[in-house]
């Protein structure tokens, strides 16, 4: 459920993905989730935009793009992740594969520095904030999102 103070399942997270997708139709991803953890997200054709949001197996949620204000080489992979961590978990890494077509061997990732959570369960808001940001022009580095309205504003 959106507005408790729960994390957010797939459910809510493809939900607002498919609203994402109907009114971004030139950008690629908005992909199922669970489909992404099968590892079964169809290739996203090389030089095309996209935004998706991945769980990372470790109940959390983060949002992966190329298509960002001011960035025109969609070749750079960027991570939007509310909760830093150590590292790049290899489930991300794995489900990241059909958007990063790249014929060299090594792929390169960006972790942007974005708001961070102050608690352990609103990572599937910024995620869906994150990627809701992105179609818009602004940039999620320099946003500041306000946490008290942010699951309110999710369910309008």
């Amino acid at each position: 459920m959106i507005l408790n103070s729960e994390m957010l399942t797939d459910e809510s997270i493809n939900i607002a993905q498919k609203i994402l997708s109907s009114n971004y139709p030139h950008l690629h991803g908005f992909q199922d989730t669970i489909i992404g953890k099968l590892q079964k997200f169809e290739i996203v054709p090389q030089n095309k935009n996209y935004i998706q949001i991945l769980h990372d197996d470790s109940l959390h949620w983060v949002c992966v793009a190329n298509a960002c204000k001011n960035k025109n080489d969609n070749e750079l992979h960027h991570i939007y992740d509310s909760l830093k961590k150590r590292h790049i978990s290899h489930s991300v890494l794995t489900q990241i594969a059909p958007y990063a077509y790249h014929p060299g061997p090594q792929l390169t990732l960006h972790v942007r520095p974005v708001q961070q959570q102050t608690n352990g369960v609103d990572c599937g808001v910024f995620a869906i904030a994150f990627a809701t940001s992105l179609p818009y022009d602004e940039n999620p580095e320099i946003k500041n999102f306000d946490m008290s309205k942010m699951r309110q504003h999710l369910v309008k």
